[in-house]
């Protein structure tokens, strides 16, 4: 993603890549969703990109995205049942 003045008063405003191609810019708190609801369900451990998305703490991640977590351990739970016991 690259920054770009479309006012040169104006913050920078960043490039969301989004399914195959690439939105119109978007600010960046919509840049670091994305960003997050990408990385979590790759397995990506939160404590590696969170000081990148500018978060504090492991645990404020946690509390905002919290529903992706969420989302995950369903996916993970239907996915050890059909493992072990093929349903």
């Amino acid at each position: 993603m690259s920054a770009r003045r479309s006012n040169p008063r104006g913050p920078p405003r960043l490039a969301c890549a989004a399914g195959h191609g690439v939105r119109p810019p978007c600010p960046a708190a919509d840049a670091r969703h994305f960003y997050a609801t990408v990385l979590i369900p790759q397995g990506v451990l939160i404590g590696l990109f969170a000081p990148s998305m500018g978060h504090s703490s492991i645990a404020l991640v946690h509390f905002i995205y919290g529903h992706v977590i969420d989302q995950m351990r369903s996916t993970v739970a239907d996915a050890a049942q059909k493992a072990m016991f093929g349903v």
